[in-house]
């Protein structure tokens, strides 16, 4: 993205190596999620920018230090690391946003990040390992949509055993938002979206 609002073009560019406690990963599959619509209107001042909140990649190489990773493994990136406090400002987790070190690349000399590349390196805290038998391009879907429906269904609201819980929009996430009651426990769970015609699709979630 090289404007607020204009059209993504296809540039060729220089992706790093993994330094320590990096891995260098291929993507395999990603989505144009809701965000990346979001964040290309608003680009003042950031551009250039590479889109993409949502992955599934293939391990290429590892920096030193990565114990847990090998070439090979499938993983999907997460916009927190594994802190348990997901806190984006804690020091372990200074090298996934604050330092800009999520995804990045260099294009133009200057440090952007996210999916919608070939390749890409990412710091190990924010990565997590999937079964290797998972289809990517539906794994991509948990690294953002999912888990942030999810989450906003058992950690935000806090949903519990005999809840009654209504979702407005069906897409991805609140799909998720679903699944989220369902575990938690939900006595009752509609859908408000009136254009909504995932019924089924509910079901099958």
């Amino acid at each position: 993205a090289w404007e607020p609002g204009k059209p993504l073009s296809i540039k060729e560019i220089e992706v790093t190596s993994p330094k320590s406690h990096e891995v260098q990963i291929k993507i395999s599959a990603t989505v144009f999620y809701h965000t990346d619509t979001s964040t290309l209107s608003r680009l003042q001042g950031c551009v250039p920018l590479i889109l993409g909140y949502e992955g599934a990649e293939i391990v290429e190489s590892a920096g030193e230090g990565i114990t847990k990773f090998k070439a090979g493994d499938s993983v999907i990136p997460f916009y927190f690391c594994l802190n348990p406090k997901t806190n984006p400002e804690h020091e372990s987790c200074s090298g996934v946003r604050i330092n800009a070190r999520w995804y990045w690349h260099i294009c133009l000399k200057r440090k952007v990040f996210f999916t919608f590349s070939e390749y890409t390196v990412v710091v190990d805290i924010s990565a997590a390992k999937t079964d290797p038998t998972a289809h990517l391009d539906k794994a991509c879907l948990l690294g953002c949509g999912i888990s942030t429906g999810y989450r906003a269904a058992v950690n935000t609201a806090k949903v519990e055993t005999g809840s009654i819980c209504s979702t407005f929009v069906m897409e991805a996430g609140e799909l998720a938002v679903i699944m989220g009651c369902k575990v938690a426990g939900a006595f009752q769970i509609t859908d408000k979206d009136k254009f909504s015609k995932t019924k089924q699709s509910i079901l099958v979630f």
